[in-house]
């Protein structure tokens, strides 16, 4: 572990809507050292960073290269810069893989879900994390802000899923689901748009988590981070935590085990990429 690098405060720290998936995508997982854990569109790698604090090096990818560089200053980790729907790893190489807000955004859903699958080991566990489509702000304005421009990493192909809708396309690709969740119900929702409707206010352009860097050193961002963000976090899980299991919310969490048969074991498995 003493040779893992991390950041002691993360710019995601205080990101709602990754706070909030965290708690269910961390407590699924559980990887331990020596596993080979890989996170699909890791953006600035904040799972990276909480997993090295932990004595667990993961591996990185994702579509942007200026979030890689970034990532790759703030922790440790092997970092590649890729697409989803074609993965740059061997067969059966990992033990655990985080996919979060990646498929709404893929042309093709279907061919990034059989990518995941080809990656994994067998009995690998996999938690993936998409919008839902009946959380109570999904049809509002606010939902499609900075998803809406064409062309770019962050633009929306789909609004999201159905939580039924979403486990039948992961049990068809060969992932059998153990567990649904949904967060950011109400006052969790409402506070991610608040901030997001912030930020555009400010003209910020969001394409990529490494466009947020630049807010983190504002006084606002101090404010919030003191003062604000406690609060929605309590607010939030507290509603969560009661109303989880009967409402919709606006992120879907899935949490599943890859089911294909053991692969001929190789020296090596995981492609070194570079950035």
């Amino acid at each position: 572990m003493s040779n893992l690098r991390f950041a002691a405060e993360h710019p995601f720290d205080c990101s709602l809507t990754t706070r909030f998936k965290a708690v269910h995508v961390l407590d699924f997982l559980r990887p331990r050292p020596g596993e080979n854990l890989l996170d699909v569109g890791c953006g600035l790698g904040y799972f990276l960073n909480r997993l090295a604090r932990g004595g667990v090096r993961g591996w990185g990818m994702d579509y942007s290269h200026k979030s890689l560089v970034l990532a790759r200053r703030l922790c440790s980790g092997h970092f590649a810069l890729g697409d989803a729907q074609v993965l740059p790893y061997r067969d059966s190489s990992f033990d655990r893989i985080i996919c979060t807000d990646v498929i709404e955004h893929v042309a093709d859903d279907r061919a990034a879900l059989r990518e995941l699958v080809r990656v994994a080991r067998p009995g690998a566990r996999l938690a993936l994390v998409t919008p839902g489509v009946r959380g109570a702000l999904s049809r509002t304005p606010w939902r499609r802000l900075f998803h809406d421009e064409e062309g770019t990493p962050e633009f929306d192909q789909r609004a999201g899923y159905t939580p039924e809708g979403l486990c039948r396309l992961l049990e068809a690709a060969g992932i059998r689901v153990q567990g649904q969740r949904q967060t950011l119900i109400f006052l969790g929702e409402f506070f991610l748009q608040m901030t997001k409707w912030y930020l555009s206010r400010k003209k910020v352009r969001y394409q990529t988590q490494g466009d947020l860097l630049g807010v983190t050193h504002t006084w606002a961002y101090r404010l919030y981070r003191r003062l604000l963000f406690p609060v929605f976090w309590g607010l939030g899980r507290a509603e969560e935590l009661l109303l989880g299991r009967w409402c919709n919310g606006h992120s879907l969490i899935v949490l599943g085990v890859v089911e294909k048969a053991a692969a001929p074991e190789r020296e090596t498995l995981v492609l070194e990429a570079a950035l």
